[in-house]
Parts: structure tokens; C-alpha cells; sequence
């Protein structure tokens, strides 16, 4: 998923004259592709490595990578649409 996110944002930037902040959405696109990754990374630590505290930071950092993440993916959809 995260090698389709990076060649589309790379087509997005390319493809300047149909979007119309080309470079920008296409680092929030890639941003928010590697904050998912991020997040499934500290998520799979939290699920099957023993000795992680479980509501510490590093859930937060999941929490909030995921969050941003969204965020981002999202605000790509909506600089494509405009």
C-alpha cells in the first residue's frame, strides 16, 4: 500500500497541470502513507512483542500517528477533488 501511495503521489507531482497544488498534495499523500506505516509499525510492537507496556508512550505514538495519518490521506482527497 505504501509503494502505491509514493508512485501516486510521484504521478501527482508530475501531472502539475491537473492538480492544483501538485507538489504539496503530493507530500501530504506520501506523508500520510508513511504515518500508516509508522502506526502499523508501533501497533504490531504492542501486539505481539511481550514486554511493552501497553498504555504507554509508545501507544500514543500510535494513537497519534494514525490520527495525523488520516488527517493527511484525507486532505489529499480533497486537494485532488478541488
Amino acid at each position: 500500500m505504501a509503494v502505491k501511495a509514493f508512485s501516486l503521489a510521484i504521478m501527482i507531482m508530475k501531472a502539475g497541470s491537473l492538480v492544483e497544488a501538485p507538489i504539496f498534495t503530493g507530500i501530504m499523500l506520501m506523508l500520510g502513507a508513511f504515518l500508516f506505516m509508522l502506526s502499523d509499525y508501533t501497533l504490531s510492537i504492542l501486539n505481539f512483542k511481550k514486554d511493552v507496556e501497553k498504555h504507554g508512550a509508545l501507544r500514543q505514538v500510535n494513537i497519534w500517528t494514525y490520527f495525523y495519518a488520516q488527517m493527511f490521506l484525507g486532505a489529499t482527497i480533497f486537494f485532488i477533488s478541488t
